[in-house]
C-alpha cells in the first residue's frame, strides 16, 4: 500500500482522520472524499425505542462493551454481538450478523445509533442520519467529522460510559435531533 500510495498521482482517503496518517507518516497530502450512500434508500421510519450497535465483528476496534454497558444500565439495546464471555442483560437483544435488508430496517427504526467504534468514515452513521436517527458516540475518528455535538447527535470522550448515558438522556429530551 505504501509503495502504491507513493507512486500515485493522487491519493484519496475517506476522512480527515485517515488523511492525518498519510500526512504524518508518508508526507503525502491526500484528498479527502467521504463515502456516500443513496439518500433515497434511507428514509425515516417509526421510532421503536432502542439503541442500535451494529458492527460486524467483536475485536479491539469493534468493541461492543459500550452497548453492553448501556444495556446493563437499563437502556433498551440491540447489538450484533456481546463482549466475549459476557451475558446479555435483560434490556439487550443480541441478533448476530444480519442480511442488509434486515439491518437497514433496524437502523431506520432505531431511537439512537451507537457509534463508539473508531471509524475511518462511518457508513452506518450516514445511514442513521439519513434515516433521521440521531447518533450517540465517541468523539474520535470519522464520527467526530460527521456528528455535530448537540445538533445531530451527542459525542463524549472515548471510554466515557457515564457520558454516553447522559448523552442518551439528552437525546431523549431533544427530539429536534431526529431530522
Amino acid at each position: 500500500i505504501v509503495d502504491a500510495a507513493r507512486k500515485a498521482m493522487i491519493v484519496t482517503v475517506p476522512g480527515a482522520w485517515v488523511a492525518e496518517c498519510f500526512k504524518r507518516d508518508m508526507r503525502i497530502q491526500p484528498r479527502v472524499i467521504g463515502h456516500g450512500i443513496d439518500l433515497d434508500a434511507w428514509t425515516p421510519a417509526e421510532n421503536k425505542g432502542y439503541v442500535l450497535f451494529n458492527k460486524n465483528r467483536n475485536d479491539d476496534v469493534c468493541d461492543p462493551t459500550p452497548a453492553w454497558e448501556l444495556a446493563k444500565r437499563g437502556a433498551l439495546t440491540i447489538a450484533t454481538f456481546l463482549p466475549y464471555g459476557e451475558h446479555a442483560p435483560a434490556t439487550m437483544t443480541v441478533i448476530g450478523s444480519q442480511p442488509h435488508a434486515r439491518m437497514k430496517e433496524l437502523i431506520r427504526h432505531a431511537d439512537v445509533y451507537l457509534a463508539t467504534t473508531r471509524e475511518t468514515f462511518g457508513i452506518g452513521t450516514l445511514e442513521a442520519l439519513a434515516s433521521g436517527v440521531p447518533v450517540l458516540g465517541y468523539d474520535w475518528g470519522g464520527t467526530a467529522e460527521l456528528i455535530q455535538h448537540e445538533v445531530n447527535g451527542y459525542l463524549v470522550q472515548p471510554g466515557d460510559i457515564d457520558g454516553l448515558l447522559a448523552g442518551l438522556d439528552w437525546l431523549h429530551n431533544h427530539p429536534e435531533t431526529r431530522q
